[in-house]
């Protein structure tokens, strides 16, 4: 008896198993990326990088916003012990706005 084609296929210890040639070639095409895929990637990974920028500033802007409202709130909620809102609080608060403007 002869041997089988599934016989010739099995690995024995020692020996590799033989892989066609186009099977090869096809496996080296694979692994390499192509240039126009290389490309998507790197816009990909840019737009990642764009966006997590993005994001940082957006935050970074809500927590200076944040920070603004709450000194405000504190200058503004002070009350004398009767109850009757702190002007010279308020004043101040507001002459420090009007020097901020003149800056800019």
């Amino acid at each position: 008896m002869g041997k089988n084609r599934n016989d010739s296929n099995k690995v024995t210890p020692g020996k590799t198993k033989k892989v066609p040639f186009k099977a090869k070639m096809q496996r080296q095409k694979d692994s390499k990326p192509k240039p126009a895929q290389q490309r998507q990637n790197k816009a990909a990974e840019l737009s990642r990088q764009k966006k997590q920028t993005e994001k940082a500033e957006k935050e970074r802007r809500i927590m200076e916003f944040k920070k603004k409202r709450l000194e405000k709130s504190k200058v503004i909620s002070k009350k004398t012990s009767r109850g009757q809102p702190l002007m010279k609080n308020r004043i101040e608060y507001l002459l420090k706005q009007i020097q901020e403007m003149k800056k800019h």
